[in-house]
């Protein structure tokens, strides 16, 4: 998906960004959700527009690799946690080609659930497959890109208003595309990271005070908070406030383990919600940890930390013994 090249970086914020994610599957997650919801979607589109490189390959060639490299692990693992979950009602099997958590939007009574053989993080992967044509859209248009964009945003719009949530996320697609875009913008800017300190401070700032504003975001249900468009702010200026903190922890303390989390994202989408099921089993049942108070915030930190490592490790042996599902 992007340059064989490693930026540290990126690598670190695509670790902490996926340790982001898994808090936000941790249990804890509605202290947490206005501002995990605000920017780590975007998080990772931008990351991926940041890191792009022309490789001078037919468009339908290049889609078609990028495509095989998502899906490949997708349905591997979608199948695989079906069987280890017994799970083959009619809507759990739809559910791995709708790669929807639900059907209809979020509140709607009596609403149909797909995804729920801990397989629901993998929306993610079907949703960049979508991203990427459109990405391409954009940057092989520079002539109309602007209005492009400006036409991407008002689907996005339009969208927000239908009563179902459509199959791969294309509804979302669209403003995901506009951020791979904004990426390739920050890659063009030799000075994007190397602004006075007061400048990141002042944008982490105003990112804090709009999540405060727009509530609890969750795109991978369609939920945008308050406002779409308040929406599409938190995720540049989280995205940006990240990049730049990461930045700065190039070479220092703990970021070798974060990069190479970072580099490991794609199995830990896939295992997060499994791995926790195990590692809940031990925290609550075997040590009978209560469920709820300051120690169900201090397990959900370390279930965080736990399953990153964890899922690393298993990506990296299946690397090992495995490498055809990753190509």
């Amino acid at each position: 998906m992007a340059d064989s090249k490693r930026v540290e970086f990126v690598d670190i914020a695509k670790g902490i960004g996926i340790m982001i994610v898994c808090l936000g599957h941790s249990g804890a997650e509605d202290v947490f959700m206005p501002w995990i919801g605000g920017f780590i979607v975007p998080l990772f589109f931008v990351l991926s527009g940041y890191m792009y490189k022309d490789k001078c390959l037919p468009i339908g060639k290049d889609l078609y690799n990028k495509g095989r490299k998502l899906l490949k692990p997708y349905l591997f693992f979608s199948v695989v946690l079906l069987i280890l979950y017994k799970r083959f009602a009619w809507y759990d099997i739809v559910g791995v080609f709708y790669s929807r958590y639900c059907l209809y939007t979020y509140y709607t009574p009596d609403n149909i659930f797909f995804m729920k053989a801990t397989n629901s993080p993998m929306w993610f992967l079907t949703a960049m497959v979508v991203a990427y044509p459109l990405f391409y859209l954009i940057i092989k248009n520079e002539k109309y890109t602007h209005w492009i964009v400006l036409l991407y945003l008002a689907i996005t719009i339009g969208c927000n208003y239908l009563p179902i949530l459509l199959p791969w996320s294309i509804d979302i697609a669209f403003l995901m595309a506009v951020y791979m875009y904004i990426g390739t913008q920050f890659r063009k800017k030799d000075d994007f990271l190397q602004q006075p300190s007061y400048v990141y401070w002042l944008v982490f700032l105003l990112f804090v005070v709009l999540c405060y504003i727009n509530g609890k975001p969750n795109p991978s249900i369609r939920e945008y908070g308050l406002s779409p468009f308040i929406y599409m702010a938190t995720g540049v200026l989280g995205t940006v406030s990240m990049m730049w903190f990461c930045k700065h922890l190039e070479g220092k303390f703990l970021s070798g383990l974060l990069s190479d989390i970072g580099r490991h994202t794609l199995v830990i989408f896939c295992l997060q919600i499994f791995v926790f099921h195990l590692i809940n089993r031990v925290l609550y049942s075997a040590m009978h940890l209560p469920a709820t108070g300051p120690l169900l915030y201090a397990a959900s930190f370390f279930k965080v930390i736990a399953a990153s490592i964890i899922c690393m490790y298993i990506s990296k042996v299946m690397m090992k013994y495995m490498p055809w599902l990753f190509k």
